[in-house]
């Protein structure tokens, strides 16, 4: 079911086949469903403009223009969520349409048409927690509105109180201290939103941006392998594929939260766990984990971070190394915890390459965010080795 009351769900496809498909699958679900089409650009915003619908599903090319132009211009005031289709798998088609604020992006084939409700209902709840977020971000906004307004009337009070003990010299030494005070709250504030902003970004980097890239690299050897090696180039193809979904997922999870799921379920060492065993084909090495902690939950910014120097260690392992082992351990001394991992591949001379790599950068900035420290030892054919020790940091 998609929830209590009736869904109202506008179909925007000029394709009265696909029509007839779509909704086949929707009379045959169980989910309480209104399903409207709309054949042109100009009747769906028609129609929207008169009753806004519970979801649109819209195909990208259209009589009157694309599908991706009923996306409004300011993706964080969308009244609706919106779920784009076509009949052709364009990366960058994909990847535009998901910028501008599209909530999936599908390729039409009957698998798809028939599990249309599940995409929907998909798209649905994922629309919920945007909501709650905006309702929250709007919450916040206006939270800050108010301390702004409280910090100006605070600052006309200090100027007036000011003029008005200019011959006691104690008093202005006392509410000059105040303002001191204040200023470096506000510093420390301001550094915080900066190290939020650098944390997201090498959150992108460490999870899309690599799968993304892998993904290219794999679909441009399908292409060089098609002509001359057909079996091969169709198991390239599908790794391609499998990374590409994997890079969707990291989309949605980037933006549903920042967070990996499993870290708020289980913690950073089942998460780790998690992570080693995922092996992404049979050509991975081979992954060992060990950890010898007493703590069962860290701050989430630690635990976040911790996986994330894993993954990116990982990936960069399973990509470049060539080895047929990667050893990760994670280790509690007293007030702090020690994350290694080493891998026995063909290595690379660090003075060289971290100018140019983001990955290792990204590594070293976590460490430093959180006052740890991060070594990178390789030399070439002899392997990597990272450490990383950070303070714990435990939940309140």
């Amino acid at each position: 079911m998609f929830n209590d009351r009736t869904s109202r769900i506008l179909l925007v496809e000029d394709d009265a086949a696909h029509v007839d498909l779509i909704r086949q699958s929707f009379e045959s679900y169980s989910g309480q469903v209104e399903l409207t089409v709309a054949g042109t650009l100009g009747e769906a915003r028609a129609r929207t403009s008169q009753s806004p619908p519970d979801l649109m599903i819209t195909d990208l090319v259209l009589p009157d223009g694309r599908g991706t132009q009923l996306l409004p211009a300011d993706k964080q005031q969308a009244p609706f969520p919106i779920v784009v289709m076509t009949s052709f798998g364009d990366e960058q088609a994909a990847v535009d349409a998901m910028k501008a604020g599209a909530l999936d992006y599908v390729v039409k084939t009957k698998a798809t048409f028939a599990e249309m409700p599940h995409i929907a209902e998909r798209a649905m709840r994922q629309w919920k927690h945007i909501l709650r977020r905006r309702q929250a971000e709007q919450a916040l906004q206006k939270a800050h509105e108010d301390l702004e307004r409280r910090v100006e009337q605070r600052t006309a009070e200090l100027a007036l109180l000011n003029r008005e003990l200019e011959r006691e010299v104690e008093q202005r030494k006392k509410t000059e201290e105040a303002l001191h005070a204040e200023k470096r709250g506000l510093r420390r504030m301001l550094e915080m939103q900066d190290r939020d902003r650098r944390l997201i970004t090498y959150e992108i980097h460490d999870g899309l941006t690599q799968q993304l890239t892998a993904a290219n690299m794999q679909f441009q050897a399908f292409e060089q392998l098609f002509s001359t090696d057909r079996d091969a180039s169709l198991d390239v193809f599908h790794a391609g594929l499998r990374l590409l979904g994997q890079g969707l997922a990291e989309a949605r999870r980037i933006i549903s939260g920042l967070r990996p799921p499993i870290l708020d379920e289980s913690g950073i060492v089942a998460a780790i766990e998690h992570l080693v065993c995922d092996r992404g084909d049979s050509h991975d090495p081979r992954i060992e984990f060990n950890a010898d902690v007493q703590f069962d939950r860290l701050q989430p910014v630690l635990e976040n971070s911790l996986f994330r120097i894993v993954q990116e260690s990982l990936a960069n392992a399973r990509q470049h190394s060539k080895s047929d082992k990667v050893h990760v351990s994670m280790v509690q001394s007293n007030n702090h915890v020690r994350l290694e991992i080493r891998d026995w591949g063909k290595g690379f001379n660090p003075d060289s390459v971290q100018e140019h790599c983001f990955g290792l950068k990204g590594i070293r900035e976590r460490a430093r965010l959180l006052q740890g420290k991060a070594t990178i030892n390789s030399t070439p054919g002899q392997g990597t080795h990272i450490i990383v020790e950070l303070p714990l940091i435990e939940p309140d």
